[in-house]
C-alpha cells in the first residue's frame, strides 16, 4: 500500500513540475513574440550548442545511474562503483559547463535585475536545479 501512496505522490509532484515550467516557458514565448530584436538589444544570444551537449551529458548521467541501480539490485557491486563513478564524473561536466556558461553570462550583464530577459532565464534555469 505505501508503494501505490509513493508512486500516487510522485505522480502528482512530476505533473505539477510538468505544469510550472509549461508556465514559465509560455511567460517566456509571450515576452519573446513582443521584443524585436530578440534577444534585446544588449543582452547575449544564449548558447544553443553548448547547451544541447550539456543537456546530452546530462540524459547520459540519468542512464547511467540506471545502470548503477541496475547492478545493485543483481548484487555486482563492481560495476555498481563503475556506474555511480561514471555518473559523478558526468555530473561534474555538467556542473562545470554550467558554471562556466553563468560566469560569461555574468561578465557580459545579464542579471536578474536588469530586465525581464535576465530575470526569466534565470528564474528557468535556477527552478529547475
Amino acid at each position: 500500500m505505501e508503494d501505490k501512496i509513493a508512486k500516487i505522490g510522485m505522480t502528482f509532484f512530476v505533473a505539477t513540475e510538468i505544469m510550472f515550467f509549461a508556465g514559465l516557458i509560455s511567460a517566456y514565448w509571450v515576452l519573446r513574440s513582443q521584443v524585436v530584436p530578440w534577444p534585446p538589444v544588449g543582452q547575449p544570444r544564449l548558447p544553443a550548442m553548448m547547451t544541447g551537449l550539456n543537456t546530452l551529458v546530462l540524459l547520459f548521467s540519468a542512464v547511467s545511474i540506471g545502470l548503477a541501480e541496475h547492478a545493485l539490485r543483481r548484487l555486482k557491486l563492481a560495476q555498481f562503483i563503475t556506474w555511480l563513478q561514471v555518473t559523478a564524473a558526468a555530473g561534474l561536466l555538467f556542473l562545470a559547463v554550467q558554471g562556466y556558461e553563468w560566469e560569461r553570462l555574468i561578465r557580459f550583464g545579464m542579471r536578474t535585475t536588469k530586465n525581464i530577459y535576465g530575470g526569466l532565464f534565470y528564474i528557468i534555469i535556477g527552478a529547475h536545479a
